[in-house]
């Protein structure tokens, strides 16, 4: 049936029926309503289901079409394509930073509260580069969260100084909610592919998809080219 259905594509040429989508949380969160919403202004006759969740997926198993990535660790009967790639800005209210010492280099972070996020394989090691080098800094924290838009949440109300993707940061940063740290010494990157199961024949609405998403990231801000 799923074979007949790409038949029927290729000969009438149209974008239409079911695509599966499965998405980090913080990202689908952040960014995949925007994405399904302006694909469907293009093509209204596709559907979407979104799958949002911090587990990689099987995606043939699963019949997923298309799956988002934050990582280079990959299944080889995956096709994968970058997009762009995130960092983690260091951010603060301006409620938490009134009245507290001065941050102008990573080890003033040690007089600091910080938040951690608990996802990560060392999340109390914080790391930095320079034109000067590398620096790393062992945080102590009160609060850890495995979940971005909580973490988020705890630094928008003053709860501490946190990492945060930078596209979840930046609109914040930009209607002055949160106020960027150490701008001058970097972070991590992080790629961002789009991948899905090789096949011999793509069928057009993933196609034309794929397509749209390449040209979403690269007019984005939020993501490093």
């Amino acid at each position: 049936m799923k074979n007949a259905q790409k038949d029927l594509e290729a000969i009438k040429g149209t974008v239409s029926g079911s695509i599966r989508v499965s998405a980090p949380i913080s990202f689908g969160e952040a960014f995949l309503s925007d994405i399904t919403l302006g694909f469907n202004a293009l093509y209204p006759d596709v559907r979407f289901e979104l799958e949002l969740d911090n587990k990689i997926k099987d995606l043939q198993s699963e019949n997923i079409d298309i799956a988002f990535h934050a990582t280079t660790t990959m299944e080889d009967n995956l096709v994968p394509i970058k997009v762009g790639n995130w960092t983690e800005y260091i951010c603060a209210s301006p409620e938490y930073l009134k009245d507290k010492p001065v941050i102008t280099k990573p080890q003033d972070l040690l007089a600091h509260q910080c938040l951690l996020n608990a996802r990560k394989l060392e999340p109390t090691l914080w790391q930095f580069h320079d034109e000067e080098g590398s620096h790393s800094i062992h945080i102590e924290a009160k609060l850890s969260a495995h979940h971005f838009p909580m973490l988020k949440k705890a630094i928008l109300s003053g709860g501490g100084i946190g990492k945060l993707p930078s596209y979840l940061a930046e609109e914040e940063i930009a209607q002055g909610n949160l106020i960027r740290l150490l701008p001058s010494y970097g972070t991590k990157l992080y790629p961002i592919f789009i991948v899905y199961p090789y096949q011999t024949h793509l069928p057009i609405k993933v196609r034309k998809f794929i397509d749209f998403v390449k040209d979403w990231f690269s007019k984005q801000d939020h993501f490093l080219k």
